[in-house]
């Protein structure tokens, strides 16, 4: 004899839920992240490998793995089975995204120590107060 409770009287499983308005915004930002990453790789085969887009190809994309950061951690935090495996791929992307990010911003305060960063400037009269 099993000791699993019969068919009729099992709970359905929780991913199987709707889930409410949190499944949805996660849905929403699933098809938003596919859609922004199917344009960045169509980018990519048209653009020529001489081009460079530093805020597109750089701080787009490390701007794009944080938000999936949150989006995998979003996910470890519910009650959902497999949340394991949410905070191994977060934690694990994390550490990816940190190594893209780090030359990027060494990068950027070497341009700003040599001033070859765009600084917006006022006009070069100056006015007494």
């Amino acid at each position: 004899m099993s000791t699993a409770a019969p068919r009729e009287r099992r709970a359905l499983p929780t991913f199987l839920s709707t889930g409410g308005r949190y499944a949805r915004a996660l849905w929403a930002g699933y098809a938003i992240m596919s859609v922004l990453l199917v344009a960045y790789v169509i980018s990519l085969l048209v653009r020529s490998p001489a081009d460079s887009w530093p805020w597109v190809d750089g701080w787009g994309v490390v701007a794009y793995e944080f938000v999936l950061i949150a989006m995998l951690f979003a996910r470890g935090f519910t009650k959902l089975p497999g949340r394991a495996v949410a905070f191994t791929l977060g934690a694990a992307v994390l550490a990816w995204a940190l190594g893209d990010e780090h030359p990027l911003f060494a990068r950027q305060q070497a341009d700003i120590g040599r001033g070859r960063c765009r600084r917006r400037t006022t006009s070069t009269s100056s006015t007494a107060i």
